[in-house]
């Protein structure tokens, strides 16, 4: 299972690349124009496809349950957000509606963050649904949760903590452009030798006429992206370069928390510096043995993966409408472990979802924090301390027979 979670890992990893490949300019420009845009709205839907076979009786059960549960469950997220030029602030709300066939659990998120350089400022709000009240009394008037970050440190006691919170955010600074021009750089230079985009022309989506684009992947295509992929990333110099210069970094804030000496710091960066030098290559090794070792574990279903993007007459990306069609072959991964099995346990799992963004960059969109008071609000520190005594309330201590001294 360990292996299949790195494949999971990749494939978010390849699914967040694979618009910008295939030499389509205009998708690849659509894309960069997003990284523009400092106000926007969003709606999206999210829905799940849940099936198995080859199960024990007893597995059923369970299963039956989950199947229920996800073929039954809806996300519809609507989504407001603004943003500096700069990228330094933001603030978003998102309604979340929750729906599980005949119930329907309604969600309100606001995140309020900036991370400029005189300030660092991370608070969420989370609306409590009123459910909550019936299972715990004391929280039967209040409707909202806040997460406050600084807050959280302040109560932590430790100043080492607010410096080193500090020092990441400056880390981030410096390193974040820097990661930006890698990624264009894939962008730019990877293409390989698989045709997985397709311009389907001018389509009228929900009530605007977009150019549209069909992204398209099956297990074979898939794995061979991901090859491509990661082989590029290893072998390409100015990846170890910002490696190195990451590691660089994080010896600087050692030091500057004095959890090492310069002495101390040099000596680790060099000791880093050459066993990167010895483990790409074997880190690569390593990589196709491993995709050797799993060619014939099948990843997705026969649907594969099917996204399909629109590109708006302003040139930004306003449609997005994905099927994943995921295969988990348990016995198959276990004879890829040269474990010997017959028994074939397999579990489906097909994932739909479609975003429209609008009103990009528009000035009337209007996000409004909610008025928080001790009597509307509690602390996320203070709720898990009503959780804990809740629970200690059920707790029963056992009885001890006290013996008489002999």
């Amino acid at each position: 299972m360990k292996k299949t979670s790195v494949l999971a890992l990749i494939l978010a990893l390849v699914l967040s690349l694979t618009a910008c490949f295939g030499g389509e300019k205009e998708l690849y420009n659509a894309m960069n124009k997003m990284k523009e845009i400092t106000t926007l709205e969003s709606e999206t839907e999210l829905g799940f496809n849940f099936s198995w076979e080859g199960f024990s009786t007893e597995d059923e059960i369970t299963l039956q349950q989950l199947e229920n549960i996800l073929n039954a469950a809806k996300f519809n997220i609507h989504q407001k957000s603004k943003t500096n030029e700069d990228k330094t602030t933001s603030l978003v709300e998102a309604d979340v509606n929750i729906s599980l066939g005949i119930t329907s659990l309604p969600l309100k998120v606001w995140l309020d963050a900036d991370v400029s350089e005189d300030n660092f400022k991370l608070v969420e709000v989370l609306q409590l649904p009123p459910i909550l009240g019936m299972f715990m009394p004391n929280l039967a008037n209040v409707k909202y949760l806040v997460y406050d970050f600084n807050e959280i440190m302040d109560l932590a006691g430790e100043d080492a903590n607010q410096a080193n919170m500090e020092e990441i955010i400056k880390l981030n600074k410096e390193l974040q452009p820097k990661l930006l021009e890698f990624v264009d750089q894939i962008q730019e230079e990877l293409k390989p030798d698989i045709k997985m985009i397709s311009k389907k022309g001018k389509q009228e989506i929900d009530g605007e006429k977009l150019t549209v684009y069909e992204i398209k992947l099956n297990d074979e295509t898939l794995k061979e992206l991901v090859k491509y992929t990661v082989d590029y990333i290893l072998e390409n110099e100015d990846f170890e370069a910002m490696v190195r210069e990451y590691m660089n970094s994080l010896a600087q804030m050692a030091i500057a928390q004095e959890e090492l000496t310069e002495e101390e710091a040099e000596e680790m960066t060099e000791e880093f510096n050459t066993a990167l030098a010895e483990l790409m290559p074997e880190v690569k090794e390593e990589f196709h043995k491993f995709m050797e070792k799993y060619k014939d574990v099948q990843i997705l279903g026969e649907n594969g993966i099917l996204i399909e993007l629109g590109i708006n007459k302003d040139g930004y990306l306003v449609h997005e409408k994905g099927n994943i069609d995921l295969r988990i072959d348990f016995g198959s991964i276990a004879r890829a472990n040269g474990e010997e099995i017959e028994k074939t346990e397999i579990i489906n799992l097909g994932i739909e979802y479609k975003t429209k963004t609008y009103n990009i960059n528009s000035e009337e969109i209007e996000i409004k924090l909610p008025e928080l008071t001790e009597g509307n609000s509690v602390k996320y520190t203070d709720l898990i301390k009503l959780f804990e005594e809740q629970l200690n309330m059920f707790q029963v201590e056992p009885e001890m027979e006290v013996l008489p001294l002999p």
